[in-house]
């Protein structure tokens, strides 16, 4: 049975929903590249991408066979419209809860080979609630009457209102602003937003320069502990028109990065500079994500998460998240 989220997912065209973040003009599909595979990526500009970048920075998807483009985008609707009409053949990252209702309206299933997972222990905080220095707030139900930013697309509106009225502040009571990572320092700083659900690594930066202090660490696991947020994906036409093999050789690419990520965390973190423009002096105190290799992937990691989002009428239908995962029948 089907039923309208709070925030429904709508497939866009291409011109309308893109603008300036469309891909590369070429509309074909994944093709042979001499001995490479051409994989058209597309990422959002947040910690969790590290993987990628780091594969990028060691290429490690040059030696597992492939040829990478990148694009980047400024939410996960707009990333997983481009993938749905064919405009890229990954998603690193990207929310579980569009994944699963572009299903929903489209019946293409794209497929999930790893997952970000959004903590409130250290050493794995990496998203926060933040109010601007100065606007008294000191706690969640200080935020009525309040602007309150987040991360542009649906899920994180999902996790601030249920977290928010879990606390007794309902949607109606406080404005909530879209807003991409970038924006997000300028808002605090002028007073366009008093609060804002923020990620990191932009969330260092922001605390680092004082403009705003932490009143929640680990703000999504307030809703669910280890919460998997997002994941990395393939698009179901990529895997469709490769042999299994071509599939899981990239999500073997992705597993190797996560491995050095996690036996050199401080190096790796250097791929944050190139990839989305953070100071060195930022990258002391951002933690990382726990991620899940497609190796570990499993599906008790994902089912509790995908049944929350239906309970809270976050996605458009009860899923079987098995026919979301790669490799998994």
């Amino acid at each position: 049975m089907k039923r309208m989220p709070k925030m429904t997912f709508i497939l866009f065209g291409m011109a309308a929903a893109l603008g300036c973040s469309q891909p590369s003009p070429d509309k074909s599909e994944p093709v042979e590249t001499g001995t490479l595979v051409k994989v058209r990526i597309g990422y959002l500009p947040i910690a969790a991408g590290l993987p990628l970048f780091v594969a990028m920075d060691k290429g490690y998807f040059k030696e597992a066979g492939f040829a990478v483009e990148l694009t980047r985008f400024a939410s996960s609707n707009d990333l997983g419209t481009a993938a749905t009409t064919g405009q890229v053949d990954a998603l690193m990252p990207f929310a579980l809860n569009a994944g699963f209702d572009i299903g929903a309206a489209s019946g293409k299933r794209h497929k999930l080979f790893g997952l970000n997972i959004y903590s409130d222990q250290a050493p794995h905080i990496v998203d926060y609630m933040v109010v601007r220095q100065g606007s008294g707030i000191k706690s969640l139900e200080d935020l009525r009457g309040r602007k309150v930013a987040g991360f542009p697309g649906s899920v994180t509106k999902v996790f601030v209102e249920n977290i928010l009225e879990q606390n007794g502040v309902k949607p109606g009571e406080y404005t909530y602003v879209a807003l991409a990572p970038p924006e997000w320092l300028a808002a605090l700083q002028s007073g366009a937003v008093d609060a804002a659900s923020v990620m990191e690594p932009q969330a260092s930066m922001i605390t680092s320069q004082g403009v705003a202090t932490v009143v929640i660490p680990g703000f999504f696991a307030k809703l669910m502990p280890d919460v998997p947020l997002s994941g990395h994906w393939l698009a179901a036409q990529f895997v469709e028109s490769h042999d299994a093999a071509v599939s899981a050789r990239f999500a073997a690419a992705f597993d190797r990065s996560v491995d050095y990520i996690r036996a050199n965390p401080e190096d790796a973190k250097q791929s944050y500079i190139m990839h989305i423009g953070i100071e060195q002096s930022a990258l002391t105190s951002i933690q990382l994500n726990k991620w899940v290799k497609s190796t570990e992937l499993q599906t008790t990691k994902v089912k509790p998460f995908a049944d929350l989002l239906w309970s809270k009428h976050a996605i458009q239908e009860e899923v079987n998240v098995t026919d979301y995962m790669l490799g998994v029948h």
